[in-house]
């Protein structure tokens, strides 16, 4: 793998409920990613050697502190759901209606505490006087008709969003990415430093993120409210798959200036000594290894085939099916394109009876 690039800064995150994306966090002060597991030790023997170790009970985290306020962080966290519309708050000021005894509103009043009320004063008093309200009209006493008095009331205001914090709730689950920077440290030998300092990016892909439920919006006089969303990762099953181990997510490194063929240091054919009929196929399937990781299987889109010996006997489509065409033995080779000439190409041998 590629050397010298090192991860720094807060994670852009991308929030998912099922297959709709609900959410971007661009502003995060914090992102951790945490992996831990428990371990027990087998001790056995005189001394109570150690002779090995079960592990159980893993875990994988993640919190995230979002600098801006974000109502879908809370509500996930509380197992809510944003709903269009909410309760809003009207502080204007009116004029006294002819009679002294009625205020025009510009919104209609909603119910607080159980009935339609609001509040009205003048400017330079200190105390509000609670006035009943009928459609757009507020009942007000003591006032003059051309007075301009302020008024406070709630509304429903369509512009809004709200959601309810039951006292019984359920943490939401959510499927959460996280995009990391990578950066190109000095020495670096498969990188241009001068073109970009960015190396790529970590992608950490963790599809069910099951929220903690705990919220703090934190706030004071001379600072600004960070908005969380912490959670734990459940583990899943892959359904392609007939048998594999649940997983919590998904690390994956994608880096921008390389291209995976430099890192290629053997081909190999895994099924090299082929056997065929007249007329018999056989598709070929080569694997490649690449510095840090298991052998993979390459495929035939980023392959050459060539018969370099005993054209006459077998041939190779450009997709790897070997061909059998009379009796007799053939060599093919295999190359990988774009690859670097240093790297060796591989060989499969032939036999059509």
């Amino acid at each position: 793998m590629v050397q010298n690039i090192f991860a720094a800064g807060s994670a852009t995150a991308l929030l998912f409920r099922g297959q709709n994306l609900i959410g971007i966090a661009k502003a995060l002060t914090d992102s951790t990613v945490d992996a831990s597991i428990s371990a027990e030790e087998v001790r056995a023997a005189s001394g109570n050697l150690l002779f090995g170790k079960y592990f159980h009970t893993s875990n994988l985290s993640v919190t995230l502190s979002n600098a801006l306020f974000d109502m879908d962080f809370m509500a996930s966290s509380l197992g809510a759901t944003v709903n269009s519309g909410g309760v809003s708050l009207m502080e204007e000021s009116a004029i006294v209606a002819v009679g002294g005894t009625t205020v025009p509103l510009t919104k209609t009043p909603v119910a607080f505490g159980g009935s339609i009320v609001g509040w009205y004063k003048l400017p330079t008093a200190t105390e509000w006087t609670v006035g009943t309200v009928s459609g757009t009209t507020m009942t007000v006493a003591g006032l003059v008709a051309g007075d301009a008095v302020c008024v406070k009331y709630f509304y429903n205001d369509p512009n809004a969003t709200n959601f309810i914090a039951n006292a019984q709730y359920v943490p939401e689950i959510l499927h959460v990415v996280l995009l990391i920077d990578l950066f190109k440290g000095s020495g670096t030998q498969n990188f241009d430093v001068v073109s970009s300092p960015k190396a790529g990016r970590l992608i950490i892909d963790i599809p069910n993120l099951q929220m903690d439920g705990n919220q703090n919006l934190a706030l004071t006089a001379t600072g600004t409210a960070a908005v969380s969303l912490t959670g734990s990762a459940l583990a899943v099953e892959d359904a392609t798959v007939c048998s594999s181990d649940p997983y919590y997510g998904t690390f994956t490194q994608q880096l921008f200036d390389t291209v995976w063929q430099n890192e290629v240091t053997a081909l190999a054919v895994v099924n090299g000594e082929v056997e065929v009929g007249v007329a018999g196929t056989e598709t070929l399937v080569v694997k490649a290894l690449r510095t840090g990781t298991l052998p993979f299987t390459v495929a035939p889109a980023d392959l050459t085939y060539t018969v370099t010996t005993g054209g006459t006997y077998a041939t190779v489509s450009a997709l790897g099916v070997v061909t059998g065409s009379s009796a007799g033995e053939a060599v093919i080779k295999i190359e990988l394109k774009n690859a670097p000439a240093t790297l060796e190409p591989a060989f499969a041998n032939v036999t059509v009876s």
